[in-house]
């Protein structure tokens, strides 16, 4: 009984073998078999995949964006300008770049931006030189609050 069930585990492996080796050759014949127009098909198929998870990143980033642009455009001062913005979702991160009539009215900015709690964690002037044609130009970082992130996560 004992060198029946050893020889089965044999045959058996044996067949499990052979069987995934019959696969291997089979599966290297279809892929060989494929029409031009499959491996177009199945090009296409990935790039529209891809082209979805993209669409995903930016449906989140437009309602982060949404809720972001809500809330800045309450605290900005009618004297400071912001000419280039950047939104980094990994770490909800916001880079500014802008000018402001002078130094005064750009510390009032960010002391409104640092004040916003809940709003944004963190602010960081980054740069301020004097600009071509006066006034100050500046490089500024905002991390945005936890509390931005959960009301992005309660919309729909």
């Amino acid at each position: 009984m004992l060198a029946a069930v050893i020889g089965s585990f044999f045959y058996v492996k044996y067949s499990v073998d052979q069987s995934n080796a019959d696969l291997a050759v089979k599966m290297a014949d279809a892929a060989r078999m494929k029409t031009a127009e499959e491996k177009n098909l199945e090009s296409r198929i990935l790039t529209v995949r891809q082209q979805l998870r993209d669409f995903s990143t930016v449906i989140e980033a437009r309602k982060l964006a949404a809720n972001f642009f809500e809330k800045f455009e309450e605290l900005v001062f009618p004297d400071v300008y912001f000419t280039k913005c950047g939104l980094n979702l990994e770490n909800a991160g916001v880079s500014l770049t802008g000018h402001a009539d002078n130094f005064e009215a750009l510390g009032r900015q960010v002391l409104a931006f640092q004040s916003a709690t809940g709003v944004f964690d963190k602010v960081v002037l980054s740069g301020a030189s004097v600009g071509e044609k006066g006034g100050v130009d500046f490089n500024l970082g905002i991390t945005v609050g936890q509390s931005m992130v959960a009301m992005n996560q309660g919309k729909e």
